[in-house]
């Protein structure tokens, strides 16, 4: 239930396929239980600032600013 809440929460914000964020949840954690992974990338500001919101609300939820270096 509370799987199923999650991803249609982001689906919506992020605008990605509930079942498959549902899916790539239960697989992933399945495996690896204790580990964070992405599940979008190259989020927009707005979007960024919106799942930080968010967090208080769901646990497991989190979304964080990182940087890239090209040579």
């Amino acid at each position: 239930e509370y799987i199923k809440n999650l991803s249609a929460l982001l689906a919506g914000e992020l605008a990605l396929d509930p079942d498959r964020i549902e899916d790539e949840i239960h697989s992933k954690s399945s495996l690896f239980p204790h580990v964070p992974y992405i599940i979008k990338a190259h989020l927009t500001e707005e979007q960024h600032y919106r799942l930080c919101q968010l967090e208080r609300d769901w646990p497991g939820l989190h979304a964080e600013i990182g940087s890239e270096r090209f040579y």
